[in-house]
């Protein structure tokens, strides 16, 4: 029984492995190296935007924030977190969320602001 079992097993994993080794082989050769260098611009329609707002006082920060940048993403982002500092009678909060394009607009790194 023990003979039988390690059999399955053994041919499980080597039915696993053959498959894994020709998908991994299929996706490497349908995009080649050349044709992202010269066919493809980076475009984005959305990317993710971390923001820190400061507030003065002690207060509780709206849920939402709406988010407008210059390069054309906008969008509103969610409360993350808050805290308020006493030292600098400031509350700061932190919104987050994804933000999109409105037109045609370059593909960047996350933002944290």
């Amino acid at each position: 029984m023990k003979k039988l079992i390690s059999l399955i097993g053994l041919v499980g994993l080597s039915l696993i492995m053959s498959l894994g080794l020709s998908v991994s082989q299929t996706a490497a050769s349908s995009i080649s190296s050349s044709s992202l260098n010269n066919e493809v611009t980076p475009l984005a329609i959305s990317r993710l935007v971390v923001h820190e707002v400061l507030y003065n006082g002690e207060v509780s920060p709206p849920r939402t924030y709406y988010y407008s940048d210059s390069l054309g993403y906008s969008g509103t982002l969610q409360l993350s977190w808050y805290i308020y500092s006493a030292y600098d009678n400031k509350t700061s909060a932190t919104y987050g969320g994804t933000v999109f394009c409105s037109g045609v607009c370059a593909a960047s790194q996350p933002t944290f602001e």
